[in-house]
């Protein structure tokens, strides 16, 4: 029984090394903001994510393998920047709560 547990765990690890291999990561300054940006490859689609480091908030799309690495960047950062005037947008509309000293 160890021997199948052993293996299974074996067969689980490399898939995931598969899959963190065709995941590829590239950390940009993009208009003064550092922005991480990771590509995944599913099946017939590419999924860009574009994460925002200093408030953490991230934007996904998907494309086509087709489409170039740079036409899937831009998307992705529009999108960001797109959630990011959102949020802003909505936190001024927030009234301020609590008490003040």
């Amino acid at each position: 029984m160890p021997r199948r547990r052993a293996a299974a765990i074996l067969v689980a690890a490399e898939y995931w090394l598969n899959v963190m291999q065709r995941a590829a990561m590239q950390r940009r300054k993009i208009d003064g903001r550092e922005i991480l940006l990771e590509f995944h490859q599913v099946g017939d689609y590419i999924k860009v994510s574009a994460i925002d480091v200093d408030t953490n908030i991230e934007a996904s799309i998907v494309g086509s393998p087709r489409s170039s690495k740079q036409q899937l960047t831009r998307i992705a950062v529009q999108k960001l920047e797109y959630v990011l005037k959102k949020r802003r947008q909505e936190d001024k509309a927030k009234p301020d709560r609590g008490i003040k000293f």
